[in-house]
């Protein structure tokens, strides 16, 4: 299946990366670092790994980054279920980004516009 070779499978470059992500405290920018040094790197081995998938069952899930296998989906006509396993990346009036305090919808969309510059 899906190799991660791309970003090094040594104990030393995984905890590099590990020490970065927490030295983001924006969880869109930690989002953003994911989907730039883990994701983006691997997208052609994704893709061909998707279509072996979708070739394979007839209902698949996954994570809502993982765009590349939501679009074989779609072409194919397979379904396909997404899941997010953190509120916390999904802006919402409802629940403020961290660290901001939940101060009511009004606030919580504002914070969000602003933490996206951030």
């Amino acid at each position: 299946m899906c190799k991660v070779d791309y970003i090094g499978e040594s104990e030393e470059a995984l905890n590099k990366m590990g020490k970065q992500m927490i030295e983001i405290s924006n969880p869109l920018s930690q989002l953003k670092f994911v989907f730039d040094k883990m994701f983006l790197p691997g997208l052609s081995s994704m893709i061909e790994t998707a279509r072996t998938l979708v070739a394979e069952n007839d209902l698949l899930i996954g994570h809502f980054i993982h765009y590349p296998l939501q679009s074989v989906c779609e072409t194919s006509g397979k379904p396909y279920i997404t899941v997010s396993l953190n509120h916390g990346a999904i802006p919402t009036a409802y629940y403020p980004p961290v660290p901001f305090p939940n101060l009511g919808k009004f606030f919580n969309k504002l914070m969000w516009k602003l933490s996206e510059k951030w």
